[in-house]
């Protein structure tokens, strides 16, 4: 049990990811927990150490160095020249005074986000630790970050389990979350799955400030992401989305365009750049969406 009395809450995605748009997750999730009456703050920590990096670690963004990112032994040869990095995330991390901090683990930042929570916790301990994103939903990529490290493991959608992390009011955890700071994270666990995509509010991105980030339309403007669909209909033998997306599930089109319309509406002008593994899943609301925005201008 995790004994959390309304905690503020700093959610973070650390090294080594895409600068390309604002990470859409912790924008989701901020609104989420604002509109249940949390204090919250969004740190895209991976884009603000990639601007303080120096001139001859920015190749670690490029996407082109994996293996010195999920790899072991090159990953500890890499710590050393990182050291400026890890402690700058540090830093950022402490200044929050955050009761929970939340991490967003990708395949290319488990090992740079387990190093830098393992510090913290060696000294001076750590707030409560929980652990969220696509690589908890894959044990290996779990194990690379090992035991004592997280307070919770969150595998699946975060739009429900985050919010019933924070305010659980007993010892059974919802399905889909792991407690317990000394788990083995070769644990097994069905996913959690949002009941309705359309249920909470539009991805909030105040903190993150679009126009900071790296992708530009055709006309110079900021790209946002959008998640209209989650999962894929297909089984492709070499893709990993049906493993980690048991099912296609769809939003409405009048539910994306209203999304559309709204973000458009707060940080415009932007564009949108649509972050689902298959866009034309369902080709009724495909159709529909278009016609919605023709209608809409």
């Amino acid at each position: 049990m995790l004994n959390l009395d309304n905690p503020s809450v700093a959610l973070a995605i650390l090294p080594f990811c895409s600068t390309d748009s604002p990470p859409v997750g912790l924008a989701m999730l901020s609104a989420i927990l604002r509109g249940r009456g949390h204090k919250v703050c969004a740190l895209d920590l991976n884009l603000e150490a990639r601007d303080a990096a120096p001139p001859e670690l920015s190749y670690l963004w490029s996407g082109q160095q994996m293996m010195e990112l999920v790899e072991p032994e090159p990953f500890q040869a890499l710590l050393p020249r990182a050291e400026i990095l890890v402690e700058f995330c540090i830093k950022r991390l402490l200044e929050t005074g955050a009761d929970v901090l939340g991490f967003s683990l990708f395949t290319t930042n488990v090992r740079f986000t387990a190093e830098v929570v393992r510090r913290m916790r060696q000294r001076r301990g750590a707030p409560v630790v929980i652990f969220g994103g696509p690589s908890c939903k894959v044990t290996g990529e779990r194990e690379w970050a090992g035991p004592g490290l997280a307070n919770a493991w969150v595998c699946g959608d975060g739009e429900d389990l985050l919010p019933a992390v924070l305010e659980l009011d007993d010892e059974q955890a919802p399905p889909g979350v792991i407690l317990g700071l000394d788990t083995n994270p070769a644990f097994s666990v069905e996913f959690g799955v949002a009941a309705d995509l359309e249920a909470h509010p539009f991805p909030d991105y105040d903190d993150l400030a679009p126009e900071r980030y790296d992708r530009r339309s055709s006309r110079g403007e900021p790209v946002l992401p959008l998640v209209s669909s989650r999962g894929c209909i297909m089984r492709c033998a070499f893709c990993n989305e049906r493993s980690l997306e048991k099912r296609y599930r769809t939003r409405s089109a009048d539910h994306i365009y209203a999304e559309l319309a709204h973000l458009h509406g707060r940080y415009g002008p932007v564009a949108f750049r649509f972050n689902d593994q298959l866009l034309n899943g369902n080709l009724k609301v495909l159709s529909a969406l278009a016609d919605r925005i023709i209608e809409g201008g």
